[in-house]
C-alpha cells in the first residue's frame, strides 16, 4: 500500500483526480530555523504513514511545526506541534519538546495517534 500522505509543496499542480483527492492528504511542514532535507522529509512521511495511515480517510489536513526552543545559555531544545483536522470535526493537536527535532516529532506523533484514535472512537459511540 502506498503512503496516503503527500507533502503540500510536492503535490501536482492543479486539482488532483477525484480518486486521488479522496485517498491522499497533504502534509504541510513549517520548520523555523531547521533544515528540511530529503532525509528528513522521507523520515516524516514514513512515520506519518505508519502512525496515521489507518486514519487517512478521516484526515482533511495535517500541519507539522518544528522550532528551536533553546534559550541563550540552555541545552538544545526543540518543539514540535502536529495538528490534524478531522473530517466533520475540529482540530486534534499534540505538542512535545525534546533535545532533538526527530525525538520531538516522534513523541508528538505518538500522542497525536492516540488522540485521533480516541476522538474517532468517541464519535463512533456517540452515533449509536
Amino acid at each position: 500500500m502506498s503512503n496516503p500522505f503527500v507533502f503540500a509543496d510536492s503535490a501536482p499542480a492543479g486539482i488532483p483526480p477525484a480518486d486521488e483527492a479522496r485517498t491522499r492528504s497533504l502534509i504541510r511542514i513549517k520548520a523555523a530555523g531547521l533544515s528540511r532535507d530529503t532525509d528528513s522529509r522521507t523520515y516524516v512521511s514514513r512515520h506519518i504513514g505508519f502512525k496515521l495511515g489507518k486514519f487517512s480517510r478521516f484526515i482533511q489536513d495535517l500541519v507539522i511545526r518544528l522550532w528551536d526552543e533553546s534559550g541563550p545559555h540552555g541545552a538544545p531544545r526543540y518543539a514540535c506541534s502536529v495538528v490534524v483536522v478531522l473530517e466533520g470535526g475540529g482540530p486534534v493537536i499534540a505538542e512535545r519538546m525534546a533535545q532533538d527535532p526527530r525525538s520531538a516529532f516522534d513523541h508528538a506523533l505518538g500522542v497525536l495517534e492516540r488522540s485521533v484514535r480516541r476522538t474517532l472512537q468517541r464519535r463512533r459511540h456517540a452515533r449509536r
